[in-house]
């Protein structure tokens, strides 16, 4: 599958400023060009050595390992570029 983009991305309230947990609606493509959409969760932390890490929790029995790494990347291009809340 492939990951066209997130919509409604909204960042809950964290007494942490290390670790910034978001919610939100991706859009993925399938093999068949049908697009769909899923609720995520994502939680960018940030650790010791100047970098982050991505969480995805996705309930959707459709999407594989492969599809929650595509989403991780696209979440770190959208940081990267500032484009999270």
């Amino acid at each position: 599958m492939k990951v066209l983009e997130i919509n409604n991305i909204a960042r809950k309230d964290m007494p942490i400023s290390y670790r910034r947990i978001y919610s939100g609606d991706v859009v993925l493509e399938n093999t068949d060009h049908e697009s769909f959409q899923i609720p995520i969760e994502f939680v960018l932390e940030h650790v010791a050595t100047g970098g982050f890490e991505v969480q995805v929790a996705i309930t959707d029995e459709r999407v594989a390992d492969s599809t929650r790494d595509a989403i991780a990347q696209h979440v770190e291009t959208l940081e990267k570029n500032g484009q999270l809340p």
